[in-house]
This record gives C-alpha cells, structure tokens and sequence, in this order.
C-alpha cells in the first residue's frame, strides 16, 4: 500500500501514479517527482532551496511525493507543530527511519506559482520560518545547504532576492516570537 500526495489545484501528467508505481517496485520507499511550476513567468524560474541530509536531498515538495503507507504509519505521518517545512521533516523522519527515497522525473505535476505579490511574499515568509522549525528541531541545518545552488543567479535575481529577503524575516520572527518543539514559547 502507498500514500501519493499532491495539491487540489495541481495538475498530475497521465503517468504520474504508473511512475510512482515503477519507483516503488525499484525499491523506494519514498518517491518525489519532478515538479513544474506553471503561473507567472519569473516565479517559475525560482528553484528550491536545496537541504542535504544524510545523502538526501529532503526538500521536495508534498505536493509530489508517495511514501510507502507502512513507513509513513511509522512514522507519525505529517508533525502539526509545523507551520510550514512539514514535508521536510517528514522526509527527514523518514530517512531517519531508514527509508530509500528515489527521485522519479518522470512523475511529473504541474503546481501553480502563487498568483499575486502578496501571496508569494506571504509564502517567502512563511518558509522561511518552517526553515527556522526545522532548526529548532534538529539543531544546526547551515552546513547541509549547497551554497553554490543558494547563490546561483536564478536564485539571486531580482525576485530570488525578494524572495530571500520574505524568507529571511518570516525565519527571524520564529527565532524571536516562535514556539520550540512540544509547545515552549520563546
């Protein structure tokens, strides 16, 4: 049994659950696809900030990925603590827990850029304060980035450095006024 997750608004390709299916029967116990942002021309070029753990690239989406439904069980499935950056976890959790998780390209789902400023500003803001949860929980995170994929000129362009800058305050109010895991404030 398996557990695929996407966004209502989303759109899978044909072949998105035959491709799932294909990892699973490789061997994986977690599956993430290939996302392609459709929306506003600039905000599609944006590329993920990459986190690295243990070998793994823990950063794709929920709105594209399948976990093996025993392991997701095993778990505890998505942490509600989580304001945003519950994928992350999750995929840490599960790596934690020995999982296998293979990147499929060709399970591929189209997800809409946010389509206003303020949405994509909100957005910015808001994972950069789940990046922040991630290292309240886990402690120190700096050293598993690729600063030359941070720093490369997609992510510095003008709406990469927007975006930064949006990520950076929504990971300073959770420095300043967020909870620590288990509910303490700060």
């Amino acid at each position: 049994d398996y557990v695929a997750f996407t966004d209502g608004d989303d759109i899978a390709n044909p072949f998105w659950l035959t491709e799932i299916r294909r990892s699973f029967r490789q061997g994986a116990d977690i599956v993430a696809g290939r996302t392609i942002y459709i929306g506003y021309g600039p905000w599609e070029k944006l590329e993920r900030v990459e986190l690295f753990y243990k070998g793994f690239d823990v950063t794709f989406p929920s709105c594209n990925l399948a976990y093996r439904k025993e392991l997701f069980e095993k778990i505890g499935g998505f942490d509600s603590w989580f304001m945003t950056a519950e994928d992350i976890d999750l995929n840490m959790r599960a790596i934690d827990a020995g999982g296998n998780l293979i990147y499929n390209d060709r399970a591929i789902i189209y997800h809409r850029t946010r389509d206003s400023f303020y949405s994509f500003a909100k957005q910015a803001f808001w994972n950069g304060y789940g990046r922040k949860q991630l290292t309240l929980k886990y402690g120190r995170l700096w050293n598993r980035y690729k600063p030359r994929t941070m720093f490369n000129p997609s992510q510095l362009s003008f709406w990469g450095t927007v975006r930064l800058g949006f990520a950076l305050m929504g990971y300073l109010a959770c420095k300043l006024y967020g909870e620590k895991p288990g509910g303490e404030r700060r």
